[in-house]
């Protein structure tokens, strides 16, 4: 199950790799994964 949630920090991209600031670690924790809305960046970490 994918959940949608607004994730307020930010992320860089940087040297091909996602360099992660105060993420959500609840999103992370249960499904891996964080979701960039105002870039529409879906990634795993």
């Amino acid at each position: 199950m994918f959940i949608r949630r607004k994730i307020v920090s930010q992320c860089i991209y940087t040297n091909r790799k996602w360099k992660k600031t105060e993420i959500d670690l609840i999103l992370v924790n249960y499904y891996g994964i964080f979701v960039i809305e105002s870039k529409n960046w879906t990634g795993r970490l």
